[in-house]
């Protein structure tokens, strides 16, 4: 059985040293999709989320029971829930970027996140969405530097 195939190389994209353009092999003619025409960023599509599902499970995590060795069961966030605290993360990191660090580039900046998947990776992401910064994902897979 062959393996699904979820993106295709657009033709003749390819340059040397790069990769070519890989889309969706869904709809590899079009660069979006959206289910509503309101939602044309990423920011809009979790607002939008948030307007249809505001009291709806978002995103959840399983606690680690330190006694008994075991995960438990999933304890979940509503959409509602993850905007306060998108908010309330988002305008913390302006804040210290605007009176305790005096960053010249108040306007956009990167954020570097270190961390497993977890909620907080997520609602890190979606401030900086909502803020309009830049995310920079660190992975500790790539080991140590030589």
């Amino acid at each position: 059985m062959e393996p699904p195939i979820y993106s295709v190389e657009l033709p003749n994209t390819r340059r040397p040293g790069q990769t070519g353009i890989y889309r969706n092999s869904l709809y590899p003619e079009t660069l979006t999709f959206s289910t509503s025409p309101e939602v044309k960023t990423l920011y809009d599509n979790f607002q939008y989320a948030l307007k249809i599902s505001k009291d709806r499970n978002c995103i959840a995590h399983r606690p680690y029971n330190k006694i008994t060795k075991r995960y438990e069961g999933f304890v979940w966030q509503t959409y509602k829930q993850v905007n306060e605290r998108v908010n309330s993360f988002g305008s913390g990191l302006m804040h210290l970027s605007n009176t305790v660090v005096n960053n010249p580039k108040s306007k956009q900046w990167s954020v570097g996140i270190y961390s497993n998947n977890r909620p907080e990776w997520f609602i890190t992401d979606q401030a900086n969405v909502a803020y309009n910064l830049i995310t920079v994902a660190i992975y500790d897979t790539f080991g140590p530097r030589k």
